[in-house]
């Protein structure tokens, strides 16, 4: 069954189907796709896990934040090679030892 490759999944904003949470938007995500993240919605407060090789992309590097939900974890942790980010998110981790 063919998959559809090099889809584009939208975080935030306020169009129709865009998700709210990043990892959300990854778990539904494909090999090659890319999850744009918008920041009107920041700061994104998951921990995220980013299990496949996408394109990871944030609006703005300055407000496109991700905040760790938890104290102690990472806000992202890429666990697969070839993901590629552009407009690099800024990342939050709290308390990390």
């Amino acid at each position: 069954m063919p998959t559809n490759r090099n889809r584009t999944l939208y975080v935030g904003g306020n169009g129709t189907g865009n998700y709210t949470t990043i990892q959300e938007a990854i778990n539904d995500a494909n090999s090659g796709d890319t999850v744009f993240v918008y920041d009107d919605s920041s700061p994104y407060k998951e921990n995220v896990i980013v299990n496949r090789s996408i394109n990871f992309i944030g609006e703005d590097k300055d407000t496109t934040v991700i905040d760790a939900n938890e104290t102690g974890k990472h806000a992202i942790k890429i666990t697969v090679d070839n993901v590629t980010s552009q407009n690099y998110l800024m990342m939050y981790n709290k308390d990390i030892k």
